[in-house]
């Protein structure tokens, strides 16, 4: 049976955090560019309408979501990490 792991390696954490950190500006600059292309594109008709008001009220919200959870994440790392270093 393997044992839990107690512990950490402080570096490792950092680099977590930061890619967190990262990839959260990643997703928020993704929904930047994907509703320029939603907004900007010439596409009328019903599944225009539908689509759009899907990526308005669902999909950007499920990656501002996304976003947001990386950056609790990273907080709940950095916080970790400090208390490790103590």
């Amino acid at each position: 049976m393997a044992m839990d792991m107690v512990g950490a390696n402080l570096d490792q954490m950092q680099a977590m955090g930061q890619r967190f950190e990262a990839e959260a500006v990643e997703v928020e600059a993704l929904i930047t560019r994907l509703t320029s292309v939603v907004e900007e594109t010439r596409w009328e008709g019903k599944y225009a309408r539908d689509f759009e008001a899907r990526w308005n009220t669902e999909f950007k919200g499920a990656l501002k979501n996304l976003a947001g959870a990386l950056r609790e994440a990273k907080t709940v790392v950095d916080t970790n990490r400090s208390n490790r270093q103590r």
